[in-house]
């Protein structure tokens, strides 16, 4: 599989990989911080709703919202009064409310200490290991996950004619048509794993140099 990431990182040179749902997001290569400000609780009234990336919000994964931060991007949450810090992947944008620049899931929240209504102060660094954050999740996959498998998904777009465009630029990646709430959106995708950890080891690769996106299970459709 390194052969194929090696081609696909060459090919990806022009393409836009933090693209959702048609609009572009540079990633960000910076070790040093990446934001500070005041960060919440996702709302409880979105639990199972789908989020930006297209990975439906679950509160017990470590998983966060962000306004500009490339999705599928994993960060490390440090609260600045005590020093507690979290790693949590970025699955969906905002809040748009308030002065906060961050939400937290449940778990993340409680990771270090922050609960439902309260807001703390933080700052946001790349996580050290550049891995794949702990989701609480089986690693070895439901039943529907081992027979359809996995991809990494690196862009969302409403428009096909840009999915189709961005898959002609990208050996290896293939476009899905999903709907999600009566919308049509066309995900582009890269390979397909037989496991989740096969497909986290392809993702650290493109990662390592630049490029964001996440591991799905293809049972999940979307």
């Amino acid at each position: 599989m390194f052969s194929r990431v090696a081609g696909l990182c060459l090919a990806l040179v022009l393409l836009p990989l933090g693209s959702v749902h048609g609009q572009v997001t540079e990633p960000e290569m910076v070790e040093s911080v990446l934001a500070e400000g005041y960060a919440g609780v996702y709302p409880d009234i979105l639990r199972g709703r789908v989020t930006t990336s297209g990975a439906v919000y679950d509160p017990d994964r470590l998983i966060a919202s962000h306004r500009y931060l490339p999705l599928g991007s994993l960060v490390r949450v440090i609260r600045e009064d005590t020093g507690e810090s979290v790693s949590v992947r970025i699955l969906d944008r905002g809040p748009y409310t308030g002065e906060r620049i961050m939400d937290l899931s449940e778990a993340g929240a409680r990771a270090i200490g922050l609960r439902r209504g309260d807001e703390t102060l933080i700052r946001i660094v790349r996580a050290a290991d550049n891995g794949v954050a702990d989701t609480g999740a089986d690693v070895t996959g439901t039943r529907g996950e081992r027979e359809r498998g996995f991809t990494i998904q690196l862009g969302s777009y409403s428009n096909e004619a840009a999915a189709w465009n961005a898959r002609g630029r990208a050996d290896g990646a293939w476009v899905q048509r999903v709907e999600v709430d009566g919308q049509i959106f066309y995900r582009l995708n890269f390979g397909r794993y037989g496991s989740r950890d096969d497909a986290a080891e392809d993702l650290d690769k493109l990662e390592a140099l630049g490029f964001f996106g996440f591991v799905k299970s293809l049972a999940e459709g979307a």
